[in-house]
C-alpha cells in the first residue's frame, strides 16, 4: 500500500472516521459528567530513620528503638506544625503569583482572590524569597487584609486549614511515611 492509496481510503471514509470520534467523545462526556471533581492523592516517603541507612552508613551501627520512634515522632510533628503548613501555603502562593505575573502559567482564580492593585506590593518576579517575605509581611499587618483572610480561610490551595487536614502516619515499623 502506498501513501496515495492510504490518503484515498482516508478521504473516502472521512465522515465515518469523524462520526466515530464524535460518538466516542460524546459517550465519554455523558459517562463521566457526574463524577466527583475532588480527588484524593497520597505519597510515600522513604526516610531512612528506622534502618539508619544513609550516605555515611557503616556496618557497625547500633539501632535504638526508642531513639528511632522519637525521630519519627519529631518528623511527624514537624510536618503537622502550624509553621510548616503556613510556610508551604505561602510558598505555593508566591510561586503561583510569580508564574501568573510572568505569563508562565495562568491562574485565573488568583485574579478573584488577590486584586491587581495589591500585586506590585507582593510580587517580585525575580525572587521567590522576596515574594514570600512580602506576602508574610503583608499578612502580618492585620486580620482585615486579603492575604491574611486567604491564608486563614478554607480555600482549597491557599488555606492553612485545608493543609492541616492532611494525614501523615508511619507505615508499620518501616522507614516509610505516608502523606
Amino acid at each position: 500500500m502506498n501513501l496515495i492509496l492510504l490518503f484515498r481510503i482516508l478521504l473516502k471514509n472521512r465522515y465515518l472516521i469523524l462520526a466515530g470520534g464524535l460518538i466516542m467523545g460524546l459517550t465519554i462526556y455523558f459517562l463521566t459528567r457526574n463524577q466527583s471533581k475532588v480527588y484524593d492523592t497520597s505519597t510515600v516517603i522513604y526516610t531512612g530513620i528506622a534502618t539508619g541507612f544513609n550516605i555515611e552508613s557503616g556496618s557497625n551501627q547500633r539501632y535504638d528503638l526508642f531513639g528511632t520512634n522519637a525521630k519519627f515522632d519529631n518528623l511527624i510533628n514537624l510536618i503537622k506544625s502550624r509553621e510548616t503548613q503556613e510556610e508551604a501555603v505561602i510558598r505555593l502562593l508566591a510561586v503561583h503569583l510569580i508564574a501568573d505575573e510572568t505569563g508562565q502559567d495562568r491562574f485565573d482564580h488568583l485574579h478573584e482572590l488577590i486584586p491587581d492593585s495589591l500585586r506590585p506590593i507582593l510580587v517580585d518576579v525575580y525572587s521567590v524569597e522576596k515574594t514570600v517575605t512580602n506576602i508574610r509581611r503583608y499578612a502580618s499587618l492585620g486580620e482585615s487584609n486579603e492575604i491574611y483572610q486567604l491564608l486563614h480561610s478554607d480555600h482549597d490551595f491557599y488555606g492553612i486549614e485545608k493543609i492541616a487536614s492532611t494525614s501523615i502516619k508511619r507505615i508499620q515499623n518501616s522507614d516509610l511515611i505516608s502523606l
